[in-house]
């Protein structure tokens, strides 16, 4: 219901902070290898047969994304209405020739709400030169400026295990419509995420689907194998 507009929106948050990052520091990347290009790899694993109890309740609902390219997994706890759009690409900077890779997930629900997960590869020389907390706000202006919306919650930045997170609440309208969109922000090297709920309700911004959603990010470590998972609860 949602997806042309939202990912619009997402595509324009992650050009935003990525040619304002690459613009600053163009003169140092333009000595640096540019980084290589990562294989659009991800899977779905549905849930088509429940291993535990605990599982039962969502083995007809959806299934994890996981993303080998990203180096996450996440649950998407709904049915959904039509194929997830992905989108795999690169951002060329003309002045510079950095190559910057970009993924965007989308997803509609059953119940008209929406699940958006984009992350960015950053070159080494932005996490250098730029703080967490710098691209925590740059990730939160570009949300806002995309979505035309207004900022209704905004928590602090906080950092756990070396994961820095900041979650935000926009209010967007268009034309009659009203959207409420709850964001992840998360920065964790060289990547930085932008995991969004969105929905007609605001109300359902915590509903159990949004928090099993968020709930259910877990980043893998670069240096360790597929199999062992950090939280960034």
């Amino acid at each position: 219901m949602f997806t042309k507009k939202v990912v619009l929106a997402i595509l324009g948050t992650l050009l935003f902070i990525t040619i304002f990052a690459v613009f600053q520091y163009r003169k140092t990347l333009q000595t640096k290898e540019l980084p290589p290009k990562l294989p659009p790899v991800a899977t779905i694993q549905q849930n088509t047969t429940p291993k535990t109890e605990e599982q039962s309740d969502l083995a007809n609902l959806s299934g994890f994304l996981i993303s080998e390219q990203g180096l996450f997994k996440i649950e998407i706890p709904e049915k959904q209405k039509e194929k997830p759009q992905i989108i795999n690409q690169n951002i060329n900077n003309s002045q510079t020739g950095a190559i910057i890779p970009y993924t965007i997930y989308s997803y509609n629900g059953e119940n008209n709400n929406s699940y958006h997960i984009s992350f960015i590869s950053y070159p080494r020389e932005v996490f250098e030169n730029k703080s967490e907390e710098e691209l925590l706000l740059n990730l939160r202006d570009g949300q806002i400026n995309d979505y035309k919306g207004t900022i209704k919650r905004e928590t602090d930045s906080y950092n756990i295990g070396g994961i820095a997170r900041k979650e935000i609440e926009i209010q967007s309208q268009k034309a009659n419509k009203i959207l409420y969109i709850r964001s992840n922000l998360i920065v964790s090297e060289p990547y930085v995420f932008v995991i969004s709920y969105i929905s007609p309700i605001q109300i359902d911004l915590y509903s159990d689907f949004a928090e099993k959603f968020f709930t259910s990010f877990r980043l893998y470590k670069q240096d360790m194998p597929m199999a062992v998972i950090s939280s960034t609860n």
